[in-house]
């Protein structure tokens, strides 16, 4: 008894409310309520989806709180422990794909039906991949690549034919074969490759709130519905891994005041944004990074010239690379942003009309916060009241001025981004800086209280996942 009063006490204020905003969205995704499917340009309609291999859900139940207690309650070293996260992640991906007992079809479906299986197509038909990418925007504009192709950077075509030419390596087959093979290669393996994030993710969220904040992170973003759910995708593959390697890189620049590794993270930042044009959204906070990590006893005259040397460093390094992809390469990002937009637009039928930017943005805010989950959305928001107050951010500067900034590109991409829905897929990249804030909510609270409001919230997390799955899921 006096354990359920303990608990009942942990549990009492925010957490009670996320719960209650769970249970709320739980009930319109069963009950198919239309809450959120009847807003403008809704991307992910209700489905009927029974999970015919219904015993694995409750399989990987056991699996996760297994590995979870080994990494929270017997911590072993740094490595085991994203090591065991990164198993949850993709034994995740993958129950949650057997589930519908269709076998591994559950998974590679999505790059066999989906609309970016094009990409693979494409993949397994080029033999000089100098030559693509050298002639990219004529064999784009030509429609040898077909239609997906001209809205993205080549880079993004370079990852599939890179995941081509590793699994003909491993098992070489004739031509006509390879397609098949790609896509049972991939997933096999861009699973895994999915979850390398988190080893990034728990050296920046060491900063955002220790050790503890980062394993918490670490463990809700191998549970979020959109990470587990969207398979097969660049966009929750290798883009969030992209995306948090820049901010580690440029935010140990700024904390160690070197010029050296900003052009390291200037230069990693551009060749980002060679496979993916959307994570130039994270380029104000990067050049913010050097402010935000100065040291405050310093006298601002000296704040401010060790802020410009690192910025310098990241500018440097940015154009340099940029050179370099334009001298080896013929890549000229702004004729691809232009030719890509452009398509885009007329693709979509864009209307930059003040109803049609207010409505896209409210359906991509409300889409990517539903697939986020309530509890880890409802933990980014405590996370994001804490550190708008003065107070708080003066005790951490640097991750509040950080997080602040991702909210201001958050917001941005929502309207000004041309984009109406699908951001549950689109914006996988920005989730591992949700998770960073959600883990810095938790690991805030008494150590006793924090225990029930993490299994409270992962338990939370988990079935939001699950009712996804059967109520909606990704096509």
């Amino acid at each position: 008894m006096a354990w359920a009063l303990s608990a009942w006490r942990s549990l009492q204020g925010f957490p009670l409310r996320i719960a209650g905003w769970t249970l709320a969205h739980g009930v319109t995704l069963a009950g198919n309520v239309p809450v959120l499917a009847g807003l403008a340009w809704w991307f992910f309609p209700f489905e009927d989806k029974p999970l015919r291999a219904f015993w694995i859900v409750p399989a990987l139940f056991l699996l996760g709180a297994a590995l979870l207690h080994r990494v929270f309650r017997r911590p072993r070293s740094a490595a085991a422990s994203i090591a065991a996260l990164i198993l949850l992640g993709y034994a995740t991906q993958m129950g949650m794909g057997w589930a519908e007992g269709r076998g591994l079809d559950g998974i590679r479906d999505r790059i066999r039906t989906s609309g970016h299986a094009e990409f693979a197509r494409v993949a397994v038909r080029v033999r000089d991949v100098g030559n693509v990418l050298s002639h990219y925007e004529e064999l784009a504009r030509d429609g040898w690549m077909g239609d997906y192709c001209r809205t993205k950077p080549p880079g993004q075509l370079l990852l599939y034919v890179a995941t081509a030419r590793a699994a003909n390596w491993v098992n070489p087959l004739p031509p006509e074969k390879r397609l098949r093979w790609l896509e049972t290669f991939a997933a096999l393996t861009w699973p895994f490759v999915t979850f390398l994030v988190l080893w990034p993710m728990y050296r920046l969220g060491r900063w955002y709130g220790g050790h503890h904040a980062a394993l918490v992170a670490c463990a809700l973003y191998a549970l979020v519905p959109s990470v587990s759910l969207i398979t097969l995708h660049t966009d929750g593959v290798f883009f969030p891994l992209l995306a948090a390697t820049a901010a580690l890189l440029a935010l140990t620049a700024a904390r160690r005041r070197s010029a050296l590794r900003a052009c390291l993270a200037g230069a990693w930042m551009n060749v980002a944004l060679f496979f993916s044009f959307s994570l130039v959204c994270l380029l104000p906070a990067l050049l913010l990074a050097p402010v935000a990590f100065t040291d405050a006893a310093s006298g601002w005259r000296v704040r401010l010239r060790s802020a410009f040397r690192v910025s310098a460093g990241f500018v440097a390094g940015f154009v340099l690379a940029g050179l370099l992809l334009l001298v080896l390469l013929h890549y000229d990002p702004i004729r691809r942003w232009q030719a890509a937009m452009s398509f885009h637009a007329h693709w979509k039928s864009w209307d930059w009309s003040a109803r049609d930017v207010l409505n896209s943005g409210i359906t991509n805010l409300a889409e990517f916060g539903s697939w986020l989950g309530v509890p880890v959305l409802g933990l980014y928001l405590v996370d994001l009241r804490r550190v708008a107050t003065l107070r708080d951010l003066r005790r951490i500067a640097g991750p509040a001025v950080f997080t602040l900034a991702l909210l201001a590109a958050i917001l941005a991409a929502a309207f000004l981004g041309s984009t109406r829905g699908e951001t549950a897929r689109m914006w996988l990249f920005l989730v591992p800086f949700i998770c960073l804030s959600a883990g810095r909510a938790i690991s805030g609270l008494e150590f006793e209280r924090r225990r029930w409001v993490l299994g409270l919230m992962l338990v939370l997390e988990a079935a939001t996942t699950v009712l996804i799955k059967r109520y909606q899921d990704f096509w």
